[in-house]
């Protein structure tokens, strides 16, 4: 369970996610954002800044509270920190960019964004989705050094929020 600990955690910090959702909150006001004199790639960092607010508290918070009741150490510690934070920032930039390929303008109600959208719905998986290979050789190539796996898993997620964030700083909302 100690090997985990850090996947589970980034995986329900992903879970979370306000910029899968933010874009299209805006809805008819949207104008307002484009007429702004600030650049798209400001407001995407603001949008950004809101979730990572959010989320690195709470994935610091939780880590300090895992590793006193589980007693990790080591490197599996170094990743109960590292990794959900890794995650948080990947989670963040999945949510802009799905929310970018997947917009929706024109709701009459805010429930039909936040619960009912596809953009919702697939930054809500991608945390499972990103951890489950991790998981799987944990649990069934029994020799792997936990903490390396996820210090490897925090330099993949670092790379994937960079990769996203390249492009999304490309896309008109």
């Amino acid at each position: 369970l100690k090997g985990i600990l850090p996947l589970i955690l980034g995986a329900l910090i992903m879970m979370t996610c306000t910029t899968s959702v933010s874009l299209s909150l805006e809805g008819k006001n949207l104008w307002i954002l484009k007429s702004l004199p600030i650049t798209k790639e400001e407001i995407y960092k603001g949008k950004m800044l809101f979730n990572l607010l959010l989320q690195i508290p709470t994935a610091l918070i939780s880590s300090a509270l895992l590793a006193v009741r589980f007693r990790v150490t080591g490197m599996t510690l170094i990743t109960l920190f590292v990794y959900p934070v890794a995650a948080a920032f990947a989670g963040t930039v999945w949510g802009l960019f799905i929310n970018l390929k997947l917009p929706v303008y024109n709701w009459t109600n805010e429930t039909t964004v936040v619960k009912q959208s596809a953009a919702s719905f697939f930054a809500l998986i991608f945390g499972i989705i990103v951890s489950i290979p991790f998981v799987g050789l944990i649990f069934f190539v029994g020799n792997v050094s936990v903490g390396v796996l996820g210090v490897a898993e925090a330099v993949g997620m670092f790379l994937i929020a960079a990769g996203l964030w390249s492009y999304c700083r490309r896309v008109e909302f």
